[in-house]
């Protein structure tokens, strides 16, 4: 399908339902789906799906920040491509496998620490992230799931042209679904580590502790087109430093769906 300003969980499966939900799902950025699908370079492109059998699809993308700049085109700017493979061998359980290329993109995909989204110091930056994602429905009414990113960036340009770093993230995610009996309510709860610099050619650019990212929100159905939802997210140790002060966010969402 061709695509212009999406994302690549528009036709790949971020394997976090029913969190995965920008308007009625997780309140934070993080919360939503692993940071890798982040990597997309933004802007046009296409991507597909292609099931093999109920058990197993395959879903390839490419997005270009560039497209539509007829001196840039598709190919001379940000882009990002994605190749995942996704296995459900039981209606309760599946797996993802995901591999993402990209380049001139914040390795952090904005949701780590600064060193993550910008660990060369203003270099241009080629990444190659791998992704392990997995969803299981522990009862009808519990929903566990969660995801592993492994990001290896390489600077491109100047300066630091040549250096490596290495990016860790992960999360846990539970969701009770109709929760306390009422259908259309949803508790979720969000636990892991923002996208953290474990390793880096350049020197004072490596994260020196471990931020850990806590989130629960309570969706409340109004009507079938009427939700309130609110949430807390806290980061500890913001910007993966012990000298930070814990950050914490509350927030009260209503959604109108028409």
């Amino acid at each position: 399908m061709p695509l212009a300003g999406g994302g690549f969980t528009g036709f790949t499966p971020s394997l976090n339902a029913p969190i995965s939900s920008s308007t009625l799902g997780a309140v934070s950025n993080f919360g939503i789906e692993s940071r890798i699908y982040g990597l997309n370079g933004g802007g046009t492109g296409i991507g597909f799906q292609y099931i093999f059998s109920r058990a197993a699809r395959l879903s390839l993308g490419y997005l270009a920040g560039g497209a539509n700049d007829p001196n840039v085109g598709i190919g001379g700017g940000t882009y990002g491509s994605i190749a995942q493979l996704t296995l459900q061998p039981t209606i309760d359980f599946a797996l993802g496998l995901t591999y993402v290329r990209a380049y001139d993109v914040s390795p952090g995909a904005g949701g780590g620490s600064i060193n993550a989204d910008d660990p060369f110091d203003g270099a241009a930056v080629g990444v190659n992230a791998y992704g392990l994602e997995a969803s299981y429905r522990v009862a009808p009414w519990l929903n566990l799931a969660g995801w592993l990113g492994l990001i290896d960036a390489h600077a491109e340009s100047q300066p630091n042209q040549g250096s490596n770093a290495t990016i860790l993230t992960w999360a846990l995610t539970l969701a009770f679904t109709d929760f306390l009996g009422r259908g259309g309510d949803l508790l979720g709860i969000v636990v892991g580590q923002p996208p953290k610099v474990i390793e880096n050619d350049v020197a004072g650019r490596e994260d020196p502790d471990n931020s850990f990212h806590l989130e629960a929100f309570y969706r409340y159905q109004i009507t079938d087109r009427f939700y309130i939802t609110p949430g807390i997210f806290v980061v500890t140790n913001p910007e993966h430093n012990a000298d930070n002060d814990l950050i914490y966010v509350g927030t009260l969402r209503t959604t109108f769906l028409f």
